[in-house]
């Protein structure tokens, strides 16, 4: 049902948690009720902590994991750029269609961070 990276990621998801004090933070929900909230401290324009929660599917947690993973250490404007078939490639290509929406609510959520970001600091 699930590829082995993702059950992987599932198992052993990075960044799990909040960021006291965060700098910004993003929250999106799908049809199915999963949510998934992103928060991000920056530096110089450039992200150094990235924290998510998620109440959902295997998919939603491991693309919430993915997502933090993946924006760590790039610069704001550059984590604009991760888009969901980037999350897919690294969750290992393949997962279900009627999966897709789990999917997305991860970089919903960074989207809105970066919002959350921009509207509080006037940049990106």
């Amino acid at each position: 049902m699930y590829s082995d990276k993702i059950m992987q990621i599932f198992a052993n998801p990075k960044n799990v948690g909040t960021l006291k004090g965060a700098d910004a933070t993003g929250e999106a929900t799908n049809e199915f009720g999963e949510v998934v909230k992103i928060f991000i401290n920056a530096e110089d324009g450039i992200i150094t902590d990235a924290k998510f929660k998620a109440y959902g599917s295997v998919v939603a947690i491991a693309s919430g994991s993915t997502v933090t993973t993946l924006i760590k250490g790039k610069f704001l404007d550059d984590a604009i750029n991760v888009s969901n078939e980037m999350i897919l490639e690294s969750l290992g290509g393949v997962i279900d269609k009627e999966k897709i929406p789990s999917l997305k609510i991860a970089r919903e959520a960074l989207l809105l961070a970066l919002k959350n970001y921009k509207d509080k600091f006037g940049e990106i």
